[in-house]
């Protein structure tokens, strides 16, 4: 998965394709592998190219007992397209680390299974050329129809 590096001051956020065990906390950590998180990090290279700019939407910083939480929203621009960055960090020990990161992007949906391949019934990507279940060219059957 993508690292969103706790020093955020002023509204720092710098997205990376590695990550740093010690600014995660365990509960991250434990739910991705860092395996997994490496190959988000790719897909979202894949998918969205490099970070060109972003703009911090919204941000707070709440106290409850001996806990501090801080969310940021930004509005980013990549080399491919749009997104939206949300992250979520705590507090420990002096430390911010993060809790959890979500991006949304209308680049995600372009390989989204769409249609139904006229061979196999079976879903497929609007842009696919060919069915990635039966193997069959899509376009021949689709322009004759």
């Amino acid at each position: 998965m993508i690292v969103v590096d706790p020093k955020f001051t002023l509204g720092f956020c710098a997205v990376r394709a590695d990550r740093d065990d010690t600014k995660t906390k365990p509960e991250f950590r434990n739910a991705m592998s860092r395996e997994d998180y490496e190959k988000m990090g790719a897909m979202i290279k894949t998918y969205l190219g490099k970070l060109q700019s972003k703009t911090r939407g919204q941000f707070s910083v709440r106290q409850m007992n001996a806990t501090t939480l801080a969310y940021v929203a930004y509005s980013a621009k990549f080399e491919k397209g749009q997104a939206t960055l949300q992250v979520r960090l705590k507090k420990v020990g002096g430390q911010w680390q993060l809790v959890s990161f979500h991006i949304t992007s209308p680049q995600f949906q372009k390989d989204l299974a769409t249609q139904s391949c006229p061979h196999c019934g079976k879903p497929h990507a609007e842009s696919a050329a060919f069915c990635p279940h039966c193997g069959k060219p899509i376009e021949e059957t689709v322009g004759s129809e």
